[in-house]
């Protein structure tokens, strides 16, 4: 299904469909092989949220630019997460990052990102089975771009709107820069203007069967109301 969307981050509908269009996208590209997943954190302060991801984007950057590392991240995309910590009310940020490369050993990460961020040392690297898996983890990370129980603290809302303003929460770097993950596939002839959505809405009022079936079929679920962070 086809329709204009507001393409704003916080609406709902819009990151489902994001999300399910990335995953068609790393099925159907031909991505460098083998790929591999790795994430980065910072340890958790009370600095101001958008510190914190300026600090992670900044890290990051030199972590690529080391001759050690260089040739091991070659070209990737990056995904932010950012968690919230009820009890310390400290903000979590980190990255999870898919990536094409020659073997980097956990190590050598922990090592170079210590000495970078001068406090953070937790990573984890992970080799990734098949282009399904990496498109797994695509559903897992772009739905998950803040926890759930965030859209019900109107403070910590604040400060997450805020702080992701301009920011790029998913990004290709490196060699993957060709590769338009985020496009949106278009054929004309594929679609069939079906006419407006207040139209069928009217039409399933009055009891009409098909509407029924097209309201069934774009229905979505929202993420709030569940927090698995």
């Amino acid at each position: 299904m086809q329709c204009d969307k507001c393409r704003d981050r916080w609406c709902i509908p819009c990151q489902v469909e994001k999300r399910y269009r990335l995953q068609k996208n790393i099925r159907n590209t031909p991505l460098p092989l083998p790929i591999r997943f790795l994430t980065l954190t910072l340890r958790s302060n009370r600095d101001a949220l958008s510190v914190q991801i300026k600090r992670i984007y900044r890290s990051f950057r030199l972590l690529r630019q080391k001759p050690p590392i260089r040739n091991c991240l070659r070209g990737g995309v990056f995904f932010l997460e950012l968690t919230l910590n009820r009890d310390t009310t400290q903000w979590h940020p980190h990255l999870h990052i898919l990536f094409s490369g020659q073997y980097l050993p956990v190590e050598l990460v922990r090592k170079h990102w210590h000495r970078i961020t001068g406090d953070s040392y937790v990573v984890d690297v992970r080799a990734v089975a098949n282009k399904d898996v990496a498109a797994a983890y695509v559903t897992k990370y772009v739905s998950k771009q803040i926890p759930a129980h965030i859209y019900f603290d109107p403070d910590a809302l604040d400060e997450a709107v805020l702080a992701l303003r301009g920011v790029r929460q998913f990004q290709t770097f490196g060699t993957w820069k060709k590769f338009r993950l985020a496009d949106e596939p278009y054929d004309p002839d594929e679609w069939e203007n079906v006419g407006r959505l207040d139209v069928w809405l009217q039409r399933r009022s009055n009891g009409d069967e098909d509407a029924n079936a097209v309201m069934r079929a774009v229905r979505f679920t929202s993420p709030i109301g569940s927090d698995d962070g």
